[in-house]
């Protein structure tokens, strides 16, 4: 598997925030091992990191068949996010998470449906098909609509549990939760532009972008936990 150098701003700009992500992440559980919040926000932290380092992979690979396969690597790790996200969002709301095995298997099949639609060939993607000068083309699939389904269902139930338990806070914690939620809000919206509609619509260079924005709301995020143990 053969890579280039990493001239190209963006492209570092990926693998810095997908390290500090990760290290954001150890720091918040390392605080307080006890507490479901810190260790969803470790996965929150570790899924988004392993999305950014892998699409800075995908972006410097010279080896067509390394870059189809990161492809679909790229899209499974930004599959995982939404539902680490869920699940973060559901420890910070209640502090424990008590979904029932049924319940549990609904919440992760429409990640496997699409983790399974993304590695089937030409279902959801295609291939790399070729570099406009900044970032490399994609060619989707004709299910592609599906992953985006998929993504806006469960981010915006996450923002839904975020709100809904900002009006039922009080105090130094619903303020504290506004912060969240608005950087929150501000990285999905973000990310939904520049690394969702986007592309899907054969603009890819701004792919750096959703990455950058979601370290900031990490580190938004796990500052406030730290400092006000959430």
């Amino acid at each position: 598997m053969q890579f280039e150098f990493m001239t190209n701003p963006g492209i570092t700009a990926t693998f810095i925030a997908g390290f500090v992500m990760l290290i954001a992440g150890v720091i918040v559980y390392a605080r307080d091992k006890d507490k479901k919040s810190n260790f969803f926000f470790l996965l929150l932290a570790s899924s988004a990191a392993a999305w950014s380092i892998t699409l800075g992979l995908f972006e410097i690979t010279r080896s067509v068949y390394a870059a189809n396969y990161l492809l679909t690597l790229v899209y499974i790790t930004a599959a995982i996010t939404p539902l680490t996200l869920l699940f973060f969002s559901l420890a910070l709301a209640t502090e424990k998470i008590s979904l029932s095995r049924t319940k549990f298997i609904f919440t992760l099949l429409p990640f496997i449906l699409v983790s399974i639609g993304l590695i089937i060939p030409d279902f959801m993607l295609k291939n790399m098909d070729g570099y406009d000068g900044r970032a490399k083309v994609i060619a989707f699939g004709p299910w592609f609509p599906l992953f985006i389904a998929y993504i806006l269902g469960y981010l915006f139930l996450s923002l839904g549990i975020l709100v809904k338990r900002y009006h039922e806070s009080a105090g130094i914690f619903k303020v504290e939760l506004r912060y969240i939620l608005l950087s929150t809000l501000a990285a999905i919206l973000c990310s939904l532009v520049a690394n969702l509609f986007l592309p899907n619509v054969g603009v890819f260079k701004f792919f750096w972008l959703g990455p950058v924005i979601i370290v900031f709301t990490l580190l938004i995020a796990g500052f406030l936990i730290i400092k006000y143990n959430f």
